[in-house]
């Protein structure tokens, strides 16, 4: 299969899925966020769907830049047939929320985290919503954190869903990578680790190697990560070995798709404010070169707007912690951290990449149930997410690989 039969395929799935979330976005309002200082007035668009009677939950995914009616709308099919009224607000900056009442983009200086945690704030409200479950994924578990710091009266619970706590995450994240698949130094990766050292050395981009390992192995394991690498050298497995590296390129160019993933204006604040670009260490498989190039539009990085550490301890209402034990995003560590901060925390792992939100719904819909309707997260429950078939968008990509590439043979 060939780049242009893959941009085809992805290009006709894109298309369909537009056209079959219109039919799911009849439920999308906005309210009028006013002019500050630093922003003009614009727009904020949110949607709600589901049966109303549980309590809400807000779900807020990662980013910044990813957009939450479109990408989202088979999760919000799925939890109003589990009976959720679910709230998705569109990131100031992204999708219909990305211009002001004239039409132009909205400037660097409104993006910043307080506004857009506000702005969570203000739906629930326009909603006439007293309390709400809080889902927070990814860099949205930084929101998330940051209306319970803000606007404690509006969270009966909360899901941190591959959590961030601090800028000084890249430190631990850039060890765990390396460690991971730079030096093999986990279960199932002394060799691959070698075939990748090999790759480099052969002169495949730095930046390139990365993202496909990365990527792979959050997907797939040491498993998936080592059928694409063997299988570079096979008439199929070449032919996606070389859309894998193309697309890899692009992706760190982070190209925008309105209303799906919008980095250039929101991006702000993950480099001014939460420091996602730090200086490379001049280390190999440095993940800070990922968004080395593109870091430069944007104004360097200032200061986090809350210490999560000091402001964790404080939470009084039930809150789940979930991990990928394969996550080399958001690392596991920096969770087991967080739900240490957080009195009567419940941690839970799962045999997952990054983001149960993306990769692992079933998971994910089990546990907002439960808050939703007021229920403790008990052993059992516990036990049984683990057990769940993995379902999302990044599952699909999955499929898709393990399709593509030939079989691993027996005995490896």
């Amino acid at each position: 299969m060939g780049l242009d039969t893959i941009r085809h395929i992805a290009g006709s799935t894109a298309r369909s899925l537009v056209g079959t979330a219109s039919r799911w976005l009849v439920d999308v309002s906005s309210i009028r966020r006013p002019a500050t200082n630093d922003s003009p007035a614009f727009d904020l668009s949110y949607i709600r769907t589901g049966p109303r009677g549980r309590i809400p939950v807000l779900v807020v995914p990662g980013g910044p830049g990813l957009g939450s009616i479109l990408p989202y709308f088979s999760f919000r099919h799925r939890a109003a047939a589990r009976g959720l009224d679910v709230i998705m607000v569109e990131h100031r900056g992204v999708g219909s929320s990305r211009t002001d009442l004239n039409g132009a983009d909205l400037p660097f200086s409104a993006m910043r985290i307080i506004p857009t945690v506000d702005d969570l704030a203000a739906v629930l409200e326009a909603e006439q919503i007293d309390r709400a479950v809080i889902l927070g994924s990814s860099y949205g578990s930084y929101l998330a954190a940051g209306l319970g710091v803000r606007h404690p009266h509006l969270v009966t619970s909360m899901l941190l869903d591959s959590p961030l706590l601090s800028s000084k995450d890249d430190l631990i994240l850039r060890q765990l990578i390396r460690d991971t698949l730079w030096h093999g130094k986990v279960p199932g990766m002394t060799q691959i680790a070698t075939e990748i050292r090999h790759l480099h050395t052969e002169g495949m981009p730095e930046t390139a190697l990365l993202i496909i390992a990365r990527t792979v192995y959050e997907l797939g394991g040491p498993g998936l990560l080592r059928r694409l690498i063997d299988a570079r050298h096979t008439l199929r497995g070449s032919a996606v070995w070389k859309a894998a590296t193309a697309i890899a390129g692009s992706i760190t160019q982070l190209p925008s798709v309105h209303g799906f993933h919008e980095f250039d204006l929101a991006g702000v604040i993950a480099i001014r404010e939460l420091g996602f670009a730090p200086p490379p260490d001049d280390e190999p498989f440095d993940v800070a070169l990922l968004l080395a190039e593109t870091a430069r539009q944007f104004p360097p990085f200032e200061a986090e707007p809350f210490n999560l550490v000091e402001e964790f301890p404080l939470f009084t209402w039930p809150t789940v912690v979930l991990t990928g034990t394969r996550d080399l995003s958001t690392p596991p560590s920096v969770a087991h951290k967080i739900a240490g901060l957080i009195p009567g925390a419940t941690l839970v792992e799962l045999d997952n990449g990054h983001g149960a939100l993306d990769s692992h719904e079933l998971a994910t819909l089990e546990v907002i149930e439960q808050l939703a309707d007021a229920k403790a997260l008990d052993a059992a429950t516990t036990a049984r997410l683990s057990t769940m078939r993995p379902r999302g968008a990044s599952v699909s990509l999955t499929g898709i690989l393990e399709h593509l590439l030939p079989a691993q043979p027996t005995g490896q």
